[in-house]
């Protein structure tokens, strides 16, 4: 890439000009080059037409320099030879991580193309499989205590396995490291018993005192973490043997076998504790069907580890490439997502698999998407939907007898031209606003219904409840429909919430206010900047003055949340969508008034004690309908999380969170030979 990069240096110095009268010594000197060196590079770059040169010769005679490629042309080969070489790594920097221009998309899009997917060589008479995956999120760290996005979520779930495990889309609890368990009658003490022979990364076999470690770790490790509310439900942890291991809890809790199906369950070595943190996140040794051999900010690489226990994986390699500019809907972009996964630009997606009707995504007149159910979908609810008892499982084995169901083509896919199919497994992520009443203006509810009412850009005298954006009551997306409120509203007024007629009430006078309108701070992470620069020109058409602070997303769990007025947060509905909704409602007490903090206190405590998702459902059901109501939250849109594959790949199934599970996926042979290496 070094010609390239000269080539950019000389026309950023002489591109402004028809035809630049230089030296060759002044040539020299922006290269930073000898001379001799000087007149090999323009050498090179004549010959490859990149630029014209004529030559005057003698002494102080200047001669002609013209370019005839522009710096977005000689970027685009740059990258694209880079990709050709299987040097990935610099690509983001070649760019500084920024969206490509517009003149080199084209042919990067094509470079790309051909360089992910599924490639097959022969090495030492044997077929090696790797499959590379470009991934919009940055990878910092693999401890799964520590990972704050998708994309680390989605490698730490296949280095890492738990006790136990749940198939896409089903609510049964299945055997992992545990074969077997059972608990007291009170629930309250659970007993696992582990497999034999289990073999971490490094050869040591998994023993009771490597889980004993993982929930000890986890109970005591200082930073708030996502579901730390169920660690700390533990209140002992002890070795029965080499292969048992008894788990005490509080309290029975409906969602402990869940959670510990989760990647933050996962069973770390005891080892870690002679190791540094640091060494846990940038070297892991799991369990899983996947061992780490390299791993940086840019490149992760997995190999398939053959002892794992319930099979070897059929790729034999996985390469995961950061690639930050977004190419969804024929658009480029750079910045973070909530999905880790790249959509590749052609085709609207089509959903699958929704058996009731599914969902229809629209954009509202501010400009956020919002995700909505039929208006005739039966019973609402943020919590029920995405957990509901008996739902299908997105199963893509073979897409291409199902009518490619899993969705539209779009854009050419690896070497041969093979179009890219688009799925979501009814995993989505909602964004949403939420006060701080503990301190602060919005602690006023008549300030507060008005701010919302700003955010949904109408007055908040307005027939549709504060909150829906704007939606009425029947068509509001999944999850800020006030079901069941006639039911709710004893036990609210039971566990000291106020009710929404008095919040209305003071709602419509606040509307009708002169008063003079407080500052108001907004605090969010960067991935949500630009939701958070569109919220706060809401608020300033509504004559609210809005400041906005990004911090990082292990501040934004701290005690920063308290000195702000209003948060902007993210929900991922997904499988594990009733933990999620208890650690969100848990951290959202905690900027809560004390009757707020009550009611959502009692209302999770009831939820834990139901047996059923149903049961937990309404209770979390509840809790959502109740802050809308007082207006302390506001759902900003809810949108799908997409995954775009091969439509010829086999066993292909959704984690938890919408990735694709790379234990079963496998390609049929080609027609024609892989080439040897």
């Amino acid at each position: 890439m070094k010609l390239h990069r000269q080539f950019l240096l000389l026309h950023e110095r002489y591109g402004a000009e028809q035809e630049a009268q230089v030296t060759l010594s002044e040539v020299a000197e922006t290269l930073d080059c000898t001379h001799r060196s000087a007149l090999t590079v323009i050498g090179k770059m004549a010959e490859a037409r990149w630029i014209r040169w004529d030559s005057r010769r003698g002494r102080g005679k200047r001669s002609g320099l013209s370019f005839q490629m522009t710096p977005e042309e000689i970027a685009a080969e740059s990258v694209a030879d880079a990709i050709g070489r299987g040097d990935i790594r610099g690509i983001a920097g070649e760019l500084d991580g920024a969206a490509p221009p517009p003149q080199m998309r084209e042919r990067l899009r094509e470079s790309l193309r051909a360089y992910f997917g599924h490639h097959s060589e022969m090495s030492t008479g044997r077929q090696v499989d790797t499959l590379r995956l470009p991934i919009r999120q940055q990878l910092h760290s693999l401890d799964p205590l520590r990972t704050n996005l998708l994309a680390e979520s989605f490698v730490v779930g296949h280095v890492f396995d738990g006790l136990l495990r749940q198939e896409d889309g089903s609510d049964e609890i299945l055997p992992a490291l545990a074969h077997h368990w059972e608990a007291e009658a009170d629930g309250t003490q659970w007993t696992f018993y582990l497999r034999k022979d289990v073999a971490f990364h490094d050869g040591r076999i998994l023993t009771a005192d490597d889980v004993v470690y993982t929930f000890n770790r986890m109970r005591k490790l200082p930073e708030r973490v996502l579901y730390g509310f169920m660690a700390r439900h533990i209140t002992d942890v002890c070795a029965e043997g080499p292969l048992a291991v008894k788990i005490t809890l509080k309290r029975a809790h409906t969602l402990f076998l869940p959670f510990l199906c989760t990647s933050r369950a996962s069973i770390v070595p005891r080892e870690t504790s002679t190791r540094s943190e640091e060494a846990l996140a940038l070297r892991p040794v799991g369990t899983g069907p996947f061992r780490v051999t390299e791993f940086g900010r840019d490149l992760c690489v997995l190999e398939a580890f053959s002892s794992y226990y319930l099979g070897r994986a059929h790729m034999d390699r996985v390469e995961i490439v950061n690639i930050p500019w977004r190419m969804q809907g024929g658009e480029w972009s750079g910045g973070e997502s909530d999905s880790p996964f790249h959509i590749w630009p052609g085709g609207e997606p089509i959903e699958i698999g929704l058996a009731e009707g599914g969902w229809a995504a629209r954009r509202d007149e501010g400009g956020l998407n919002r995700t909505e159910r039929p208006a005739d979908q039966g019973q609402a609810g943020g919590a029920a939907a995405g957990a509901r008892e008996g739902a299908a499982a997105h199963s893509l084995e073979r897409p291409a007898e199902r009518g490619q169901a899993g969705g539209a083509a779009g854009a050419p896919g690896s070497g041969d031209g093979e179009l890219w199919s688009r799925a979501h497994a009814e995993v989505f992520s909602r964004k949403f606003v939420t006060c701080n009443t503990k301190s602060g203006p919005l602690r006023d509810p008549a300030l507060r219904a008005a701010v919302m009412a700003a955010l949904a850009e109408r007055s908040a005298d307005e027939g549709a409840e504060p909150g829906c954006g704007g939606t009425t009551p029947n068509d509001a997306p999944a999850g800020t429909r006030l079901a069941g409120a006639e039911e709710l509203s004893a036990q609210r007024a039971a566990d000291g919430a106020q009710t929404p007629a008095a919040d209305r009430q003071a709602a419509d006078a606040a509307s009708g206010s002169e008063a003079g309108t407080p500052q108001l701070s907004l605090l969010t992470i960067p991935q949500y900047r630009k939701d958070a620069a569109l919220i706060k020109e809401r608020l300033e058409r509504s004559g609210y003055s809005c400041r906005i602070r990004i911090v990082t997303v292990d501040d934004f769990k701290g005690r920063t949340r308290l000195a702000t007025d209003l948060l902007l947060f993210s929900l991922i509905r997904d499988r594990d969508e009733h933990l999620r909704l208890f650690d969100l409602y848990l951290t959202m007490s905690e900027h809560s008034d004390s009757k707020t903090r009550l009611f959502v206190r009692r209302a999770l405590r009831r939820a834990a004690a139901e047996g059923t998702p149903r049961g937990r459902a309404r209770e979390l059901d509840g809790i959502e309908a109740q802050l809308i109501a007082e207006h302390q939250i506001h759902v900003l849109y809810e949108t799908p999380l997409q995954t775009t594959y091969l439509p010829h790949i086999r066993g292909l199934r959704f984690g938890a969170q919408g990735w694709i599970d790379l234990r079963r996926v496998w390609f049929p042979p080609r027609k024609e030979q892989p080439p040897e290496t």
